[in-house]
């Protein structure tokens, strides 16, 4: 797909390749005689990895971009896409958007420790912290050994935001039994 090209007059917006042009120029055709014959997944699959290499080139706004269409022409996106989109809208400061995406993958993928780790973060940072507990309480869970150090903490420190003082000491001790070494364990349960 990284063909070069010389610039003609038909290129669509956004097409860097002779191959991409002529894929452009059939769907075009395909559609004008109504032989949609270009099965949609394939055409998200398509969308998926036009935005992957804009994220790859941190070209954010384009990735979005594409991955919105993917997420629109796929009637079943999978959890990747939606965690891709979740990450976007957290960069955009577009929260309610990245939770409602990070939903969305996690009814696909339910154990995805991104995924819950990610979302639980935003949850955290709308201030509904009764579901952020319960996700990082997921997330423990989960995570088996070595321990999610980080999600210890997070917990605790919501924990203790709200009121629930001997709760996040509990969670501090129970990491410090798995991991006895923890400097941030030892720290915040000093704290």
């Amino acid at each position: 797909l990284l063909g070069c090209a010389a610039s003609t007059s038909d290129q669509p917006p956004g097409s860097d390749s002779a191959l991409e042009r002529s894929i452009f120029r059939e769907q075009d055709a395909r559609r004008s005689t109504g032989d949609e014959t270009i099965p949609a997944q394939s055409e998200a699959q398509y969308l998926f990895m036009r935005g992957e290499l804009a994220f790859a080139q941190e070209n954010f706004d384009e990735a979005l971009d594409f991955y919105r269409q993917a997420a629109n022409t796929d009637p079943t996106p999978a959890p990747f896409l939606r965690k891709r989109l979740a990450q976007l809208y957290v960069r955009r400061q577009e929260l309610e958007l990245a939770l409602k995406e990070l939903e969305l993958a996690e009814r696909g993928s339910p154990n995805d420790l991104q995924i819950i780790e990610l979302r639980a973060g935003v949850l955290a940072t709308l201030k509904r912290s009764d579901e952020a507990i319960a996700s990082y309480r997921k997330l423990i869970q989960l995570s088996g050994t070595p321990p999610n150090e980080e999600a210890y903490i997070l917990l605790a420190s919501l924990l203790a935001d709200s009121g629930q003082l001997p709760e996040a000491k509990k969670t501090l001790e129970e990491l410090l039994a798995k991991s006895p070494n923890s400097l941030f364990g030892h720290y915040y349960l000093a704290r």
